[in-house]
């Protein structure tokens, strides 16, 4: 994946940002799943 004309250091900021905010939701979904799943069983 190519930035374009956008400096490195700022598309990688970004980067690193958003994969903070996909790991978050992950561990967020996965530990509401993990509740609902628990309260079914």
């Amino acid at each position: 994946m190519t930035a374009g004309k956008t400096p490195s250091h700022l598309t990688d900021d970004m980067c690193g940002s958003f994969k903070e905010m996909v790991l978050q939701a992950l561990v967020f979904i996965d530990t509401n799943i993990l509740q609902i799943y628990l309260q079914y069983i």
